[in-house]
């Protein structure tokens, strides 16, 4: 018999095959273009749902076009693909670069775009009408001026305003130039390896640019200045983009990490960490409330802002922690340049290994001096309020002549301002309405006793020194004095020879040994007092059990009963009262 077989059903993967090299969101920010290796995919935001899949090119960066209709993509091959998303259809094909195709950047005056390739051309392409013999209009391309490089290019970027085209180049250098006389304008030296990504900011006075060198650089364009340069990541640094109208910067990277910061405080202020392979791409909403990233893992993740607060202490907290149980768990990273094999990565037997306790102990070293910190800035912040106050009351207690003329204008103007400027400062959340004193104190006392000791010993001196002056404010405001003293005790020991090379911290040894006597002095005639209010008791109540005791015993003479009496005198007077007048009754009646 013959066997027929027929499809019935087909049941096709929405996602991606490959690893997702490029993401884009539309002008609306309804639709995500994402595109890889022979497929391009067009996604609605709301729904998640893959609208259209196009059989393109192995895609490397891509763009929407204005109106949303079309979208464009650069190759491997270095070929610049045009589709129309309604039709699925490609509406051109141009070979733009010799070699690949790297990087694309919209005209803000979306008349255009520029591309960048490895055939160390910049090309500048203007949108034109073609139409077709039939006498339909579409949409073309036309180059309209081009560019040398002295080297490979690898990503380019237009300033917000348009002034100016950014170009990384695989010699580690980013390049400035004006857009409209295509005329040198920066040169911005500092990478070690070849600049992977660069974005402007929409203020179009910071540029930030991620390297293979695994950092991220913040620049001034109006001089060209590296601001800061920041370790980003673990590896390469893939992708950059500023949040609009903000100077928050995100970055993804080889290591699998998505990374938010701030450039202008120059701190990272979270990790994200969900893809399970390198992260290649990121495009952030234009209302910045939201972000898309893509991966080698096949995956687009869609990322929205919500109303919680976000802590950077607590934020660094907590991925040290997580990478102290990562260490725990893996072992030691490898030096830099070990070979497997090589004996280089072989701790010496002699070595001592870390264990839980010493990275509990760690973590809360951080803890007692990230406090600090912040009680020195708010500490500061009061310290400058109360010195503008006496300033305030010195120039109204100040006696002297009347000025006259320009002079009595100008005081007159400064005292008004002086009064305006001075406000209280507004409490720092993070203490949560304690004192400075109990701050510190609450989060030396949250340390476990066994684990106390040793986050003291991993103080550096600058912290034990600070932490030896706030043990002189745990004891003038009557905290429990226990563990103040024996932090002050173990500090004082452990740093003898730099405490005795200090006119200050000696005097503030001394002061805390006078308190410490003097509150050990005063808890000790405190325990004196109770011990005897207590031993006062117990007399008191011993007397009056021997006074029912008595009186059951004389009650009982003639009655016979004084022996049970006095048993059940020491368990219950009560009972012994109770007997006792038993026996006077039956007294009374043999009378």
């Amino acid at each position: 018999p013959v066997v027929m077989i027929m499809v019935v059903r087909t049941i096709e993967q929405q996602g991606h095959r490959t690893g997702i090299r490029w993401v884009s969101l539309s002008s609306d920010d309804t639709m995500i273009m994402t595109t890889g290796a022979k497929q391009t995919k067009i996604w609605n935001v709301r729904s998640g749902a893959c609208i259209r899949t196009l059989d393109s090119g192995y895609g490397l960066c891509g763009m929407f076009l204005p109106g949303n209709r079309h979208i464009v993509i650069g190759t491997k091959t270095g070929l610049l693909e045009m589709y129309e998303i309604s039709s699925a259809t490609a509406v051109e094909r141009i070979q733009a670069h010799d070699g690949t195709l790297w990087s694309i950047s919209a005209n803000p005056n979306n008349k255009g775009f520029v591309t960048g390739g490895s055939d160390k051309d910049v090309k500048f392409w203007e949108y034109q009408v073609k139409r077709t013999k039939q006498g339909i209009a579409s949409v073309g391309l036309l180059l309209a001026k081009e560019m040398k490089m002295t080297d490979e290019v690898l990503c380019v970027s237009y300033s917000a305003n348009g002034k100016w085209v950014a170009v990384g180049l695989l010699d580690s250098t980013v390049k400035v130039f004006f857009e409209d006389s295509l005329r040198f304008y920066l040169s911005l030296y500092g990478h070690k390896l070849p600049i992977m990504c660069i974005d402007v900011s929409d203020d179009s006075t910071l540029l930030a640019s991620g390297g293979a060198d695994k950092d991220l650089k913040i620049w001034g364009l109006d001089f060209g200045d590296c601001h800061k340069s920041l370790f980003a990541h673990d590896d390469s640094v893939m992708s950059v983009r500023f949040l609009p109208n903000t100077h928050y910067v995100v970055t993804a990277g080889k290591d699998k990490m998505v990374k938010f910061w701030d450039a202008d405080k120059f701190e990272m202020i979270m990790t994200l960490s969900a893809h399970h392979a390198e992260v290649w791409s990121v495009a952030v909403a234009r209302e910045g409330n939201m972000m898309v990233t893509v991966s080698n893992d096949r995956s687009i993740r869609v990322w929205e802002q919500t109303d919680e607060m976000v802590f950077v202490e607590l934020e660094r907290r907590k991925e040290l922690e997580a990478k102290l149980e990562e260490e725990e768990r893996v072992g030691p990273a490898r030096p830099p340049g070990a070979i497997e094999g090589s004996g280089l990565n072989d701790a010496p037997e002699s070595a001592p290994v870390a264990t839980g306790s010493d990275k509990k102990s760690m973590v809360a070293a951080e803890r007692l001096m990230e406090a600090m910190e912040v009680v020195k800035i708010e500490t500061k912040r009061w310290e400058e309020y109360r010195a503008a106050l006496a300033a305030r009351e010195r120039m109204k207690n100040q006696k002297e002549e009347k000025p006259t003329g320009l002079k009595a204008l100008f005081q007159a103007h400064e005292a008004s301002m002086t009064v305006e400027e001075i406000k209280e400062p507004i409490p720092n959340p993070i203490l949560k309405g304690k004192t400075c004193a109990e701050y510190i104190f609450e989060e030396m006392k949250d340390i476990s006793a066994a684990s106390r000791i040793d986050a003291l010993t991993a103080l550096p001196f600058k912290y034990a020194s600070m932490l030896l002056k706030h043990c002189q404010g745990f004891m003038d405001e009557s905290l429990p004095i226990e563990p103040s003293v024996q932090a002050a005790l173990f500090l004082a020991q452990a740093h003898r020879d730099q405490i005795m090379q200090s006119r200050e911290l000696m005097e503030i040894v001394a002061a805390l040994r006078s308190k410490a006597r003097r509150m050990v002095r005063g808890l000790r005639d405190e325990i004196g007092e109770n011990v005897a209010g207590i031993r006062h008791r117990l007399r008191a109540s011993e007397n009056k059990t021997s006074h029912f005791y008595f009186a059951g015993g004389e009650a009982a003479d003639a009655g016979g009963a004084a022996p049970a009496a006095r048993a059940l005198s020491r368990d219950n007077p009560f009972v012994i009262d109770k007997q006792g007048t038993h026996g006077s009754n039956k007294r009374q009646r043999l009378d």
